[in-house]
């Protein structure tokens, strides 16, 4: 018990302190828990604290006014101890304060004690408790000696102590802060812990408020001395794509969607799965599978959210709902699934369970209770809140009128009588979540009976996502649950309840995750373990404890915002520490917590950039319920519906059509870093930070990335990766070239499949000079189909093209050969001059019979069409002469490519005799090429789009056609687009 203050007579009757609240020489000792409350209670009734907000005192406050005044006694003790001759002063000590103090003042230290506790400027709601104006001349006639008696340190006595009032004169932490630095040598053990739990309950105090704003996230940094602990993969687990789906809003749009009532699992079409197979998405997961706490719904609905469901993470138990068809809907979706290569993920929730939950109804010593209430103010007369017939259940009454969130909820056991405070689980970074109860993992039994639900959850799920995973790191237990003096505070009044790392080391000897890890790899070893985990963990979850795969909030917090250098950085900081760790990163754009991805990114180019970024960097891509749709709405937790009709932007899935699932089919070039290598790109500024470029390889196939996540255009040279750690020399780096094990000679040939281009580039140059990329705002490329020629025609290619991209590099070495023959096309289609046409002929065979066949000039203004229609005609029977692939080339950069189909379909209609016999030109190359003619699964479809372009100029150039066309547009509208 730590002694503190002696309390003059006068705030002893007012205060209602009794004998008890003081110690054997009447000193105001410091309680603790429910006493130190009813203190603080009686303290501001006699302050009138509700008319004097200036005069509220706390707990906090008092045990730190209390500490301080120890603080200062051990002080005096010591130099009374090293000048035991002291200092003269009255001889009968008491004489000084006669009757004004409780107990008998028997030194003149008391009075010391006494004025520095009243002089403290940060007490000013306690110095009615101490304050004996009388004493005034006196306490000046003390100081006066003091500054004749030896120095404590360099400064007399009184002036030593109240230096941490002197430096800081309104925080009691602050004063205790310097205490503890400065003072320790002079304090006894256990005063210092007092010190420091009394600083934590201030903390406690002011810790607690709604957070406002965007996550942000810090640079990744590793621990260089923890133990490596990697869990192996599974040969599928490197190459998975995760979607997450709110399972009760996702079966509201899917009945939506398919016009009929989709309300269990066993419902969900088949369809679905198939589209997931298709976008190259291998893994659901479900949010709110299990059977949820109904106490949880009942405080939402009398909250005001009257179509709630209770939380996805308030649980009464694992047991997959009724309501959504239990287990039997489970075992029918999951062949479903699994029938297109989809695996099913399902959450588990290892902190807490529901309020109501089969553990509070019948085993509550699993979870972490108090015998009474924490604080007194807390009352419980709210609605009960379980449907169990032996217990009561209520949340503290300032939940439902907004006033408070309280730390503990009420358990009333009828049979017994019995009265436990549970405390809500709570992360200790926002309120408490008051439809939970916390598991007490310091309990053994308690950490046994989880590890079962895990593995419960594991024999159904072979993905298993573990909600806010690090709070149960044992240093966050203690700094949640039990801490060490001077470190608590995070959650309020558990810092009466604190211990020592060795004895929560007892309590826990191993990591309760690393203990999850090897009991599941034993038991249910084809199970994908993914830890939602922040607070600078995620190197540790995956390297020291064995999860599999772990959160990656920076991914979207830096390049949401742009922190460019800051992400470079943290990738820079995992490579050089241990690239295996890159591998096991979960990337996301949103998650179920955060606001959508189009809310944070937009639909445009930052979007698909970062999407790309996303799904071919090493990890796990996760997309969000509603992101590939563009759906704005975050979902609740306790969502049965939508609250907006969103429809889905079908342009925005197209372009991930075009863009993002054909990249998703290429997990596993993207998913290992065994050959990923992230690269500095340098121009005359330095390192440009705003530019991403990796690469990487697998069996032969190489992919580069580029993207650039600022508004702005760049550009740069890629000459060597960034330091890596490749386990044997330690942090190395490696050539570009060297990175895409180019060969020593030639031309590398490669596609950018963002904008179909392909580009040539001298192997030699990048050897020499590096790899050169110029990007725009928010600009992309990944560099795909590698292949390498050589030979003079390419070399004078690369030399024709300089950098360039083209459609196709074979098209260009046509173009390069016959620039002068589109020269003439392009002379003749757009002027209709006869003279190119002339020169046209020359370059080819000038055959005598053909020299007159120059085609007709008119008057009117040149029609692009009609004269390339003209002149295909002249050089149509002239396939011999003409280089037929050349022409058409020529044509397509004057009237497009699907133009010149309509010319060639014009041209080859002319020459059917019978154009009502429509199936004597099916067989025509020229028709197929226009109608998009291709085989799906089966089926032979055409591009109905296509069609009706070419169709509508085909009857332009050639009017006899009009009704054939016609005939056979009916057919293959008739027939959806299906060429029979």
């Amino acid at each position: 018990m730590i002694s503190g203050i002696r309390v003059t007579r006068l705030a002893k009757s007012d205060f209602g302190l009794t004998d008890q609240d003081f110690d054997s020489d009447g000193l105001l000792w410091a309680p603790s828990g429910l006493q130190m409350h009813e203190l603080v209670s009686r303290i501001n009734l006699a302050n009138e604290a509700l008319n004097n907000p200036e005069l509220m005192v706390s707990a906090g406050k008092v045990g730190a006014f209390i500490a301080l005044d120890a603080a200062a006694r051990d002080v005096i003790d010591h130099w009374s101890a090293q000048y035991p001759s002291g200092v003269t002063m009255v001889e009968n000590p008491s004489l000084l304060l006669p009757g004004l103090l409780v107990g008998d003042v028997t030194s003149n230290f008391e009075v010391l004690t006494n004025a520095l506790a009243s002089l403290n400027p940060a007490a000013k709601a306690f110095r009615s408790m101490v304050h004996c104006p009388a004493a005034k001349a006196d306490i000046s006639t003390m100081f006066k000696l003091l500054e004749d008696a030896p120095n404590m340190e360099s400064d007399a006595l009184h002036t030593f102590l109240m230096r941490p009032f002197t430096i800081a004169p309104d925080d009691l932490s602050a004063q205790i802060d310097f205490v503890v630095a400065n003072w320790a040598p002079y304090l006894r053990p256990e005063l210092l812990s007092f010190l420091l739990r009394s600083k934590d309950k201030l903390t406690e105090e002011v810790k607690f408020g709604f957070a406002g704003g965007r996550p942000t996230s810090e640079v990744y940094t590793f621990d260089y001395g923890e133990p490596e602990r990697f869990s192996e993969d599974k040969e599928w687990m490197p190459s998975v794509v995760l979607i997450a789906k709110n399972i009760y809003v996702w079966l509201h749009q899917l009945s939506k969607k398919y016009g009929y009532e989709i309300n269990k699992l066993q419902d969900i079409p088949e369809q679905e799965f198939e589209i997931f197979a298709q976008r190259g998405i291998t893994g659901l997961w479900m949010i709110g599978l299990w059977e949820r706490s109904d106490a949880s719904r009942r405080i939402k609905q009398m909250c005001g959210s009257h179509d709630a469901v209770a939380s996805a993470y308030s649980l009464y138990d694992y047991a997959i709902a009724h309501q959504l068809g239990g287990y039997e809907g489970y075992h029918q979706l999951k062949d479903k699934a699994w029938k297109y290569g989809v695996r099913l993920a399902a959450d588990m929730v290892p902190n807490h369970v529901g309020i109501d939950s089969d553990w509070v109804r019948h085993h509550p010593d699993r979870l972490l209770s108090l015998p009474h209430s924490p604080f007194p103010g807390y009352t419980f007369n709210g609605a009960d809140l379980s449907d169990a017939d032996h217990i009561s259940v209520n949340i503290e009454d300032g939940y439902f009128s907004q006033s408070d969130a309280a730390v503990v909820f009420k358990r009333y056991d009828h049979n017994t009588g019995e009265e436990r405070f549970i405390y809500h689980g709570n992360d200790g970074t926002s309120m408490p979540w008051n439809d939970t109860a916390q598991i007490d993992y310091a309990n053994p039994e308690a950490r046994e009976a989880v590890i079962q639900k895990i593995l419960h959850v594991a024999r159904m799920f072979p993905i298993i996502r573990f909600d806010a995973a690090m709070t149960l790191v044992t240093k966050h237990i203690q700094r949640l649950w039990f801490p060490e003096p001077g470190h608590g505070g995070a959650i309020p009044s558990r810092s009466d309840y604190g211990m020592t790392r060795d004895e929560l080391h007892q309590r826990i000897p191993k990591e309760f995750w690393a203990e999850v890890v090897d009991r599941v790899a034993e038991e249910c070893p084809d199970t994908l373990l993914l830890a939602e985990a922040f607070w600078m963990l995620e190197g540790y979850f995956v390297r020291s404890l064995g999860m599999h795969r772990v959160y990656n909030s920076a991914f979207m917090n830096m390049l949401r915002d742009e922190k460019n250098d800051e992400y470079r950085l943290l990738m820079r900081n995992t490579l050089e520490f241990d690239p295996q760790i890159l591998k096991r990163y979960v990337n996301f754009m949103n998650n179920p917590d955060e606001d959508t991805a189009v809310d944070q990114f937009g639909k445009d180019d930052k979007y698909f950039g970062i999407c790309t970024m996303m799904v071919t960097l090493p990890g796990l891509p996760m997309l969000g319920h509603g992101q590939i749709e563009g759906f704005a709405e975050k979902y609740g937790m306790d969502f049965s519906k939508p609250l907006l009709d969103e429809h889905e932007d079908e342009g925005f899935v197209r372009y991930h059509e075009q863009r993002v699932f054909p990249l998703l089919h290429k997990r596993r070039l993207f998913a290992e870093v065994e050959n990923f290598y992230l690269f500095d790109v340098n121009n005359e500024h330095g390192v440009e930070e705003n530019i991403f470029a990796y690469s990487n390889m697998r069996d032969g196939e190489r992919g580069l990335v580029v993207y650039h996540n600022r508004f702005g255009d760049s550009s740069g040279w890629i000459h060597r990766s960034v330091g890596y750690n490749d386990r044997t020399h330690g942090v190395v780096q490696t050539d570009f070239s060297d990175a895409l094990q180019l060969p020593h000679g030639g031309f590398a040939r490669f596609r950018d499949v963002i904008t179909g281009h392909e580009f040539l580039r001298s192997v030699r140059d990048i050897r020499d000079l590096g790899f050169y990329v110029q990007v725009n705002a928010y600009s992309c490329h990944v560099f795909l189909d590698w292949s390498f020629v050589d030979g003079a025609h390419w070399a004078q290619l690369n030399g024709w093209l300089n950098g360039r991209g083209v459609d196709s590099l074979d098209d260009a070495m046509i173009d390069m050969h016959h620039e002068k023959v589109f020269g003439c096309i392009d002379a003749w289609c757009l002027h209709q001059n006869p003279e190119p046409i002339e020169e046209l002929w020359n370059l080819k065979l000038p055959l005598e019979e053909d020299k007159n066949q120059e085609p007709k000039t008119t008057d009117q203004e040149p029609n692009p069409i009609q004269s390339a229609f003209l002149l295909m005609s002249l050089t149509h029977d002239h396939d011999e002469m003409f280089d037929t692939h050349a022409l058409n080339r020529g044509f397509e950069r004057i009237v497009g490519f699907e133009n010149t189909l309509a010319l060639r379909l014009a041209l080859d209609l002319a020459l059917v005799e019978d154009l009502e016999e429509t199936e004597s030109w099916y067989s025509l190359p020229s028709l197929q090429v226009a109608l998009g003619l291709h085989d799906f699964e089966g089926t032979t479809w055409v591009n109905g789009d296509r069609w009706s372009n070419v169709s509508e100029t085909v009857t332009t150039l050639l009017p006899e056609s009009t009704e054939a066309i016609e005939a056979l547009t009916d057919l293959v509208v008739a027939n959806q687009h299906q060429w029979p």
